[in-house]
């Protein structure tokens, strides 16, 4: 946190504007929060809280973990490791390298859901309820009106309060505040991803924009193959018009466009129809089947 304080615009639960803002801890907000996160630890230890320390051996005990799911961890953090190695050594054709990059992309998906049930639980322990709890804190002693800098999180007007932050946790401001703080704090989620080994080589040679999506050598949105495709992430042509991943023609809705033909007759003659004045209009029925 290196400024002094983080404007928020956001809105009170009445839905009226709100300026907030998240001021930098003070030495003495901190080694408060510390003794929260130590009392929030001892008393989920109380509560029988999973330590981390024992995490493995619960995971294994209930199934969760065994020894394929720890070797396929260590084969994809390996792969992981030694690709990074191989980018930032580099003379391989930047095509090798965009290939390196686009399968550790991969190895990292692969990576986040392997772990996805154990982080979960992870969540639980101990020392991650401490770690909330402490956080949860920092929201409330740091988030100030911008104005004033009076603490928002209060009881008494004077004095910032957990209970006032969790009892509005679901309002906008809260929300605002939390994310504003965590993004402070940790950084947002999308920088963390911009410094990945993997899009930073993307980035740096013309592969990937700004936001690390992949683009063609016009700086046009592509798939992996080199498909375009639009900010929503639908395959189009060149004209800008939609199409499957095929190319072939689709409406806004994912249908084919195909030419509607008339249908022949046994001497190949068009079959045509025309609807008798004041007749019910005929429905097509595209499961005849169906009798629901």
């Amino acid at each position: 946190m290196s400024k002094l304080k983080h404007v928020i615009n956001t809105k009170d639960r009445d839905g009226n504007d709100l300026v907030l803002a998240i001021k930098t801890p003070s030495a003495q907000v901190k080694q408060k929060a510390q003794l929260v996160r130590a009392r929030a630890w001892a008393e989920a230890v109380k509560e029988k809280a999973l330590l981390r320390e024992v995490l493995d051996q619960y995971l294994r005990e209930q199934g969760i973990w065994d020894d394929a799911r720890e070797a396929e961890y260590r084969r994809i953090r390996d792969a992981l490791l030694d690709s990074k190695v191989r980018l930032d050594r580099g003379g391989i054709r930047k095509s090798e390298g965009k290939r390196i990059a686009l399968e550790m992309r991969k190895l990292r998906a692969e990576y986040a859901t392997l772990l996805s049930q154990r982080n979960r639980i992870d969540n639980n322990t101990a020392e991650a309820i401490a770690d909330q709890a402490q956080f949860n804190y920092f929201v409330a002693a740091c988030t100030v009106y911008n104005d004033s800098d009076k603490p928002y999180f209060t009881h008494t007007g004077f004095e910032p309060s957990v209970d006032a932050y969790l009892e509005r946790a679901g309002d906008a401001a809260a929300i605002d505040a939390a994310t504003k703080l965590a993004e402070v704090m940790y950084g947002t989620e999308e920088d963390i991803d911009s410094k990945l080994p993997e899009n930073e080589f993307l980035r740096k040679y013309g592969f990937a924009d700004t936001n690390n999506r992949l683009v063609d050598s016009k700086g046009r949105l592509v798939d992996e193959d080199g498909r375009l495709i639009n900010d929503e992430g639908r395959y189009i042509n060149e004209a800008g018009d939609f199409v499957d991943k095929d190319g072939k023609p689709v409406d806004a809705d994912g249908n084919y466009i195909v030419e509607s033909l008339p249908f022949l007759d046994d001497d190949d003659n068009p079959i045509t129809f025309e609807d008798p004045v004041g007749s019910e209009e005929l429905v097509a029925v595209s499961d005849p089947d169906n009798t629901q």
